[in-house]
Order: C-alpha cells, then structure tokens, then sequence
C-alpha cells in the first residue's frame, strides 16, 4: 500500500490523498479546491498530480470547498467511480459545488474581458454546472458507523468528525499481504457540543 499526499500537506487547503493497494485499487480522501493563496492558487486547481481516470473510489470527509470543492473537476477529467459520503454532507456538497461553479463562470466572464482587451489568450473555468450535476451522480451515501465494504481487500466506516454536518472521520481497513491495516482519515475536527 502506498499513501501519496496532493493537497492539505503544508497547509490547509486543498485536500486531496491517494490511497494506492498493491492490487492497483486507488481510492481518493477528499478532493478539495485550494483556496486564499493569491494568484499560485489557479494553477494548484488546474493539475491533480494524478490521472483521475485510473482513481477507483472517492471517500469524501465533508462538504467544504477545500475538501470537496474538485469533484466536478475530477468527474470532467474522467473519474467515473463511486463518491461515498454522509447523507448530509452529499445535500451540503450539491449546494456549495453548483455556487462555486457560478462563481467561476462569472470570474472567468469578467477575466476574459479584460483579456481580451489585451489580446490575451481566454481562459476557461476549472469547470461549470453541467459538470457539478454530472459529478452527483456518482454519489452514494453511507451512514455513520455503518461498515461499508467496498471490495474483499478494502472496508471503511464513517463517524462523525463534530465539524459541520455531516462532517465524518474514514476509518479504514486494507487486507493485504497476510495482515490488516487500519488508517483512519480525520478530515477536519472540532465544535463537538455545537448547538448545531
């Protein structure tokens, strides 16, 4: 089994990390947007550090932008695998990825005019509505302490993280090479006791 971390490693933006079982399975922890680092943000959003067609299974911790905010962008690259997470955190998601994909389209609009003044080179979003719905598609839920076995060699369970609704620490287990492993996944923690 190999971990590879490409996004949330010296910072806390952008969470992305890939989980690869020595049978080729690949399984994608969060798959965020990296937000608030000025202009070196665009380009961190443009490349995955990994080919999104050969990602087998996402497991998303909760809905926030830094954590679920390239979904849609995956699933336009060719992810065509299983989202699993919360009831909660998927109503959350559809909210938060369809405004962010307004968002882009609107910045990219204004952006463009201004290049094309210039006779810049347009640009284009990282992606649009089309591709948020297209990415809801792929969403299953599973509810918090539910054994959710995903093959023979791979199994994981929610619990709640306290951070927002929905929100879910991964607990992990891999049955390779003769032995069982167990990782768990924290996403983002805190607020227990909130009113909410």
């Amino acid at each position: 089994m190999e971990i590879t971390f490409h996004g949330a490693a010296r910072n806390v933006t952008g969470s992305k990390h890939l989980l690869r079982l020595n049978d080729g399975t690949t399984v994608l922890l969060d798959c965020g947007m990296f937000q608030g680092l000025g202009e070196q943000t665009d380009g961190m959003n443009e490349h995955f550090g990994f080919n999104p067609k050969k990602i087998d299974y996402l497991i998303l911790s909760h809905a926030h932008i830094d954590h679920c905010g390239l979904i849609p962008r995956l699933v336009k690259e060719g992810f065509e695998g299983t989202i699993f997470c919360t009831s909660a955190t998927m109503d959350l998601a559809r909210i938060l990825m369809m405004d962010s994909a307004r968002i882009q389209m609107q910045d990219v609009e204004y952006t463009n005019k201004q290049r094309a003044k210039h006779g810049q080179s347009l640009l284009e979003a990282l992606y649009n509505e089309d591709d948020a719905m297209a990415a809801m598609r792929l969403f299953k839920i599973v509810d918090y302490h539910q054994e959710y076995a995903i093959s023979q060699r791979l199994r994981f369970k929610f619990t709640d993280a306290g951070h927002i609704l929905g929100s879910a620490a991964v607990h992990i287990t891999v049955f390779e090479d003769a032995k069982e492993t167990h990782i768990t996944f924290s996403g983002d923690v805190g607020r227990y006791g909130d009113l909410i």
